[in-house]
């Protein structure tokens, strides 16, 4: 996934860049695992400038005018939720989230576990149907409920906010659900959010039989 999304903003010649866990702002991460290669542990000043400037997916980003689906859950442990919607955020084309929320961090489920990938490459190289599209989500100060605004009512059969009023390292924050209402263009939640939530995202799918597919999902909004 990283070094998909560097490549996106480095050669304009792909149709279509899917990134799969992995992307930019790895840097700014939270996770140890992760940041233990940045200063004060390793790299010099100098280093950390080359990396920033040249290496990191961040550099490249605003570049990448392709469509893009970057396929990850809201729990990742290795690539948090806050740097991949920032990666996202970033891209320069037409840029979206697919949230699975118990997609599992490994390569087999990366391949085999999200039928969106398929469906995204199908929609922009052989005209196939697209995934549902999700704007940014808006909370309405009198009744605190989240509005968010989307395409492709056909294509899905549930909506829900996901949010937590966690704080501290993402890969340790409790999610939970807020079931939402879909009207004609945009998304309701049944419930106001509450006042002590740090994060929220708004997501879609669709279940044919227990079968869940379509799964999209509007920009991530940071409270706190």
């Amino acid at each position: 996934g990283t070094v998909a999304s560097s490549a996106a903003g480095v050669d304009s010649r792909f149709a279509f860049v899917i990134p799969v866990y992995g992307g930019g702002f790895i840097h700014e991460s939270d996770n140890e695992g992760l940041a233990q290669w940045f200063p004060p542990r390793n790299m010099t000043e100098k280093q950390f400038r080359d990396y920033r400037t040249k290496w990191d997916p961040a550099a490249h980003l605003p570049h990448a005018k392709m469509p893009m689906l970057w396929v990850t859950s809201i729990a990742d442990p290795v690539f948090q939720i806050d740097v991949f919607a920032k990666s996202a955020k970033t891209a320069a084309g037409d840029s979206r989230l697919c949230i699975r929320p118990w997609m599992i961090h490994a390569h087999g489920s990366g391949w085999n576990d999200a039928p969106e990938i398929v469906r995204f490459a199908d929609c922009v190289v052989k005209n196939g149907p697209s995934l549902p599209k999700l704007r940014q989500p808006e909370i309405k100060p009198d009744t605190r409920r989240v509005h968010t605004p989307y395409e492709g009512r056909d294509k899905i059969t549930e909506a829900w906010i996901y949010y937590t009023a966690s704080q501290g390292k993402w890969k340790n924050r409790k999610w939970r659900f807020i079931r939402c209402e879909t009207e004609e263009k945009e998304l309701v939640s049944q419930k106001p959010i509450p006042h002590n939530a740090t994060a929220f995202l708004t997501y879609v799918f669709r279940d044919k039989g227990g079968h869940r597919d379509n799964h999209a999902a509007s920009p991530l909004v940071i409270l706190r």
